[in-house]
């Protein structure tokens, strides 16, 4: 069988099934975007109204980045 190849303009994410600790992401995956592949780490947050929903990071493959503040909330995303 042949590897996987993403496709551009797709991503693919998972349950992260190694998550030993608060602080790593709930859901981890990839994408493809122009070519580039990035990295997509999730973690289930709940807003005051206890809306539950998913906030993240997006990062080239093979860079560092911290978690998402816990004061993020779907009221600071612009969209």
């Amino acid at each position: 069988m042949a590897p996987f190849e993403q496709k551009e303009g797709t991503f693919s994410i998972f349950q992260n099934e190694r998550k030993t600790k608060q602080m790593q992401p709930d859901r981890r995956g990839t994408a493809n975007v122009g070519g580039v592949m990035y990295e997509i780490s999730g973690w289930i947050r709940e807003d005051k109204n206890g809306k539950k929903y998913l906030a993240g990071t997006i990062k080239p493959k093979g860079e560092q980045r911290s978690a998402p503040r816990e004061q993020d909330n779907d009221e600071n995303i612009p969209f």
